[in-house]
């Protein structure tokens, strides 16, 4: 309950502003899904394998105003993944979410 209280406060205000803006958006497929928010300049991209299996290389593709190579930071888990394009590979345990965070 702690890790989750922690998590939602870090992320409150992105999790408040409106719901998948025009402008950009995301691409996921197999048991992926996904939404965005654009806050305090940057993009939130939240992604939750639906699945009690794994997910190991999934790609994630960041579309609208995400080019060239780069990183995301993923919020809350002291990392980040590499992108080319807007797109990046990441693995994903069993109902996992991670929130990549550009800008």
């Amino acid at each position: 309950m702690k890790v989750q209280n922690a998590r939602l406060s870090n992320l409150g205000a992105a999790l408040q502003s409106p719901l998948n803006p025009g402008g950009i958006g995301l691409s996921v497929g197999g048991s992926l899904q996904g939404s965005w928010r654009i806050s305090g300049g940057k993009q939130y991209y939240i992604v939750t394998n639906m699945s009690a299996q794994p997910f190991e290389g999934a790609r994630v593709r960041m579309l609208g105003n995400v080019t060239g190579a780069g990183t995301a930071n993923v919020a809350d888990e002291n990392r980040s993944v590499a992108m080319s394009n807007g797109t990046l590979y990441d693995s994903f345990g069993a109902y996992e979410t991670h929130v990549y965070v550009v800008g």
